[in-house]
């Protein structure tokens, strides 16, 4: 075989899966591909990890060592490590087949010449993309193995992936209840034939100098977003069906096949839709702001004096469980930020707190919390159920603090259902997330110009410190970059709270002047 430019791979297929025109562009125009931002690149990195904690599940295996791109030495580490009868595992095998290279996470001897076949993923759920992923490498191996004559059979395999009810013991992972098996022996052939014809039409695809017609739509962010959108690609168009709230994709399928593609061609009584989707869908045809009676008597009934309280965790970015009693992607609050009003206008109060070394932060967080609540009576205004979510996080490390916690959760007010019932304004976009809803309602209030704008950064940039703090001998210039992660967080963190101080004063102005 020729290994050619040309050559496809694992990774090109499932680009081709998603969209024909992403493989052209992956083998013709790569120059044009965005780098991943910071958030992709932490769960490359996480899966990277992950998989490294796979092979000690089967130790004592032979690690193919060759580059990526080095096909024909890591084809030959492959038939070696496969002929030698001692050889109990292998990590990162590699078959070529149909054109196609693919590296095979695991391979786990079970007879003479008979193996299982792992790929890993670092994820709880697997998905149909996984499934799709796996009858790909296990369709190159079989082949492989049938073109050069081997004996290799592949008795049984699938998706390895992390167990979500391990718990950690504070101590070192154990790699064989970490992981758990989503068995494909039985369902892969269900992919079988639309492999087959994959590596088919995928070769005359990059054979091709044009390419392919294709429009932007939906595809261009299911399964991930493609890296093209941008530069080689337009963005997809809008459709302005869908900036009705919590619609069902199916239902705007319906309507397009009908003939309806925009908002103005919706009768909400017609076509059904609910109180909320109606505002959105009269705020959008008048481009002006709804403001729905009720909303006066929700702002009165909180009073004074009242908190505002905004938690920061790790959020989705920890694979691997870090502390004892955690689990895989557990989210574990390290932070927060409390504003308290004790009357109008009267903002006397800001506080919070951050943890700031490697240990775990909950019982520090809860114990902070339960402190500066305390210093008056009153409600603790959040935006979405999130923070609920955080003292069930905190409860779960100190259950001796479980009163005190569920006295604060029982003090809880969402404004975001008071926002949802009451308000929109067409600068939502469909969305209530207080990241579209104070720009529109509050001109002087932003988060531009942060260290840290978003809580995927915040949760990255925290372990990042933790990691930080935690080395020894850091340089100065580590030492550095630590403190600005810490004033970042705190700035960040604050943010959030200021602008639930921002928008609770415009709810009471639009309240008392809906008009």
């Amino acid at each position: 075989m020729s290994h050619t430019k040309k050559a496809l791979s694992k990774s090109r297929l499932l680009s081709f899966r998603q969209c024909p025109l992403r493989l052209w562009n992956e083998v013709h125009r790569r120059d044009q591909k965005t780098e991943p931002d910071g958030a992709a690149q932490a769960r490359f990195d996480n899966g990277n990890r992950v998989g490294e904690l796979a092979q000690q599940r089967w130790p004592g295996g032979v690690l193919i060592d060759a580059e990526y791109w080095d096909i024909d030495t890591a084809l030959k580490q492959t038939q070696v490590a496969l002929n030698d009868p001692e050889t109990t595992a292998i990590y990162e095998a590699c078959f070529v087949a149909y054109r196609t290279s693919v590296r095979v996470d695991v391979l786990v001897r079970v007879g003479l010449q008979e193996w299982e076949l792992w790929e890993v993923k670092s994820v709880l759920n697997p998905k149909e993309i996984h499934s799709y992923d796996y009858a790909v490498q296990l369709a190159v191996t079989r082949a492989w193995a049938a073109e050069q004559g081997h004996p290799l059979t592949i008795r049984r395999g699938g998706i390895l992936h992390l167990n979500r009810d391990y718990v950690f013991d504070g101590v070192a992972y154990d790699c064989q209840t970490l992981f758990a098996e989503h068995d494909l022996t039985a369902e892969v052939g269900e992919f079988h034939d639309e492999v087959q014809q994959a590596f088919v039409t995928a070769a005359a695809v990059v054979d091709n100098e044009t390419p392919p017609t294709i429009q932007p739509g939906n595809h261009c962010g299911d399964p991930y977003v493609c890296p093209f959108l941008g530069t080689a690609c337009a963005e997809p168009p809008l459709d302005e069906l869908f900036l009705l709230p919590r619609i069902r994709a199916s239902r705007v399928e319906d309507w397009h096949t009908s003939g309806i593609d925009r908002l103005d061609q919706l009768d909400p009584e017609a076509d059904g839709l609910n109180p909320v989707q109606a505002r959105v869908w009269q705020a959008h045809m008048d481009g002006a702001l709804q403001v729905v009676p009720g909303l006066r008597q929700q702002v009165e009934a909180i009073g004074y004096p009242r908190y505002h309280l905004d938690f920061e965790s790790t959020g989705s970015w920890m694979a691997l469980p870090r502390w004892k009693g955690t689990r895989p992607f557990q989210p574990v609050p390290f932070q927060f930020s409390l504003h308290l009003e004790r009357a109008p206008g009267q903002l006397v109060l800001h506080d919070g707190y951050l943890h700031c070394d490697a240990s775990d932060p909950r019982r520090p967080v809860a114990e902070a919390l339960i402190q500066q609540t305390s210093i008056v009576p009153g409600p603790i205004l959040t935006y979405s159920g999130y923070e609920k979510q955080m003292i069930s996080q905190l409860i779960d490390a100190s259950p001796d603090l479980e009163p005190d916690l569920e006295a604060i959760r029982a003090r809880f007010v969402d404004l975001l259902p008071i926002v949802r019932d009451h308000v929109y304004h067409p600068d939502f976009g469909g969305s209530f997330s207080i990241k579209q809803v104070l720009p529109a309602l509050v001109d002087d209030l932003s988060y531009e110009g942060l260290g840290i704008a978003d809580g995927d950064t915040a949760a990255l940039s925290y372990l990042e410190m933790i990691d930080l703090l935690s080395a020894e001998n850091a340089t100065p210039d580590q030492q550095a970059r630590a403190a600005k992660i810490r004033q970042d967080l705190w700035l960040y963190c604050k943010r959030d709270t200021e602008a639930m101080v921002a928008l609770m004063a415009r709810l009471e102005e639009l309240a008392n002047n809906p008009g």
